[in-house]
């Protein structure tokens, strides 16, 4: 028989791959800024304070790791954390408006609200957010809201309370971006039709300029959300939503009462957030890619997998090798085990056609809200691998046993009315190919953890680390949207 791959060729892959899942998992970081930024990462995904701590005694004044230490501590003892540790401007911003955004949920009386709201915009006075959000909260009550509408669009910028991050935490199931604004984006579209219903009333009064203003001043907001950082789609879908409600009066006032600037600046705008609705059409086709929750399935296949084949070998050892081993009769006959190459080479033909096909069903089923709901065929092909090397196993069996005793018996018979030292040779004979099987899974096993970290993020049991999304790229492709809106309305 053919001896490929070659005994010493099989222990040396295993020796290989052994190496390398032991260098990957206990290399250490080699300079102080890699330990930093372990730390940062582990403290970020094992939500450890204590570990993000040791990271900024590290890298003392890294703005990322101060946000992420303020994020990650408990938002009662945050003012404390303000009084104990020295933290930058954008540390500072965050934690206010964790702090005032925690006690404004937790009270329902507006007057409280707004004095609440009030402290935010003390602490943070150069973010339009607090300012919408009295707008809003003002709105809400009865109040004239325009003044701190403008208050809001006068500081230019709007940055949500949400820590700047890695790549690697972004694109995770842990990002903050995870958690989104949906109360502020609601809020800010319905400021907007506010607003521009008071317009409408100071249209029909005669006060055309006010009125326009007043819309105008609902565009410039709906360019800044658009434009807060961090950026989004969703975002910018709302800001588009805003400008329609906004343009739907303002357009047709400026072509009856010929304001040509206005009427310029308005439809340059339009236009621009046209590019904007394509880019998000765009970006959304790009997160929806199939190969994205494909990369994702194959540790989970992988991993799932190995475990699943130690199950049913420990239950086949437990089951049938076992009895075998304790009773007592005639010695196993010696009629030679297979080559040792043929049961690497049936795992290969057999399990890694299974795995691939495994990866396509965990891919399908990661579309479930229950991910349980499309296990089914998953665990099918994992007992199917193991019936098929079975199968397999057990008819060279019976063919090497009908070559040496030169009978030909059928298979039924040689499996259940063989002498007691063929039945103990054949035990002996799929013991060793169940070992091989096991064998096979753990360099599986072995490779999952060369690979998964470099490629996904993360160990095959750090699932909370991989590379869940592509939020990254949206974020890069909406800062360019944000870019475009603001040169389209604030540049003459």
């Amino acid at each position: 028989m053919s001896r490929w791959p070659s005994r010493r060729l099989q222990i040396g892959a295993i020796v290989v791959l052994a190496i390398g899942a032991a260098i990957q998992v206990s290399m250490p970081p080699m300079t102080r800024q890699a330990r930093a930024e372990r730390l940062y990462l582990d403290g970020w995904f094992e939500c450890s304070v204590p570990k993000l701590e040791e990271a900024l005694d590290l890298d003392p004044g890294n703005s990322m790791y101060e946000q992420a230490l303020v994020w990650r501590y408990d938002r009662d003892k945050l003012p404390r954390l303000l009084k104990t540790r020295r933290l930058g401007k954008e540390a500072q911003a965050l934690a206010a408006g964790l702090i005032y955004q925690h006690e404004i949920e937790s009270i329902e009386d507006p007057k409280r609200k707004l004095v609440l709201v009030d402290a935010l915009i003390k602490a943070d006075p150069t973010n339009a957010l607090p300012h919408y959000r009295k707008a809003a909260l003002l709105e809400e009550m009865g109040r004239p809201s325009l003044a701190e509408l403008r208050r809001g669009n006068a500081c230019g910028k709007m940055r949500f309370y949400s820590p700047t991050v890695t790549d690697r935490v972004l694109n995770s199931s842990q990002s903050p971006i995870m958690q989104p604004m949906f109360s502020d984006y609601a809020k800010s579209r319905g400021l907007t039709r506010a607003i521009v219903d008071q317009a409408h009333v100071s249209l029909r009064e005669g006060k055309v300029e006010e009125s326009a203003t007043m819309m105008e001043d609902c565009l410039r907001m709906s360019v800044i959300l658009s434009s807060a950082e961090p950026p989004t789609t969703i975002g910018v879908l709302v800001g588009i939503a805003m400008q329609k409600i906004a343009t739907f009066t303002l357009e047709p006032v400026c072509k009856d009462f010929g304001m040509e600037n206005r009427l310029v600046r308005v439809k340059r705008l339009d236009r621009a957030y046209e590019r904007a609705l394509k880019a998000c059409k765009d970006e959304n086709a790009y997160s929806s890619l199939d190969h994205l929750t494909l990369i994702i399935a194959i540790p989970f296949t992988i991993v799932w997998l190995g475990g699943s084949a130690a199950g049913l070998l420990l239950l086949s050892f437990l089951s049938w090798i076992l009895p075998a081993i304790r009773r007592r009769g005639q010695p196993a006959i010696n009629l030679g085990l297979w080559n040792q190459g043929w049961i690497a080479r049936a795992s290969l033909l057999i399990s890694v056609p299974l795995m691939v096909a495994a990866a396509l069903l965990g891919d399908y089923a990661l579309g479930y809200a229950d991910v349980r709901d499309g296990m089914g065929p998953y665990a099918f092909l994992i007992v199917l691998g193991s019936v098929i090397v079975l199968v397999l196993g057990l008819r060279m069996l019976h063919h090497r046993h009908d070559e040496s005793t030169g009978e030909k018996t059928v298979i039924f018979r040689f499996i259940f009315k063989s002498p007691a030292n063929v039945k103990a040779w054949t035990r002996k004979s799929l013991m060793l190919l169940f070992g091989g099987q096991l064998a096979f899974a753990a360099c599986f096993g072995l490779l999952a953890i060369i690979l998964c970290k470099p490629l996904l993020g993360g160990q095959p049991w750090q699932i909370n680390r991989f590379h869940m999304a592509a939020i990254s790229h949206e974020e890069t492709t909406m800062r360019r949207v944000g870019d475009d809106l603001r040169k389209a309305y604030f540049y003459r």
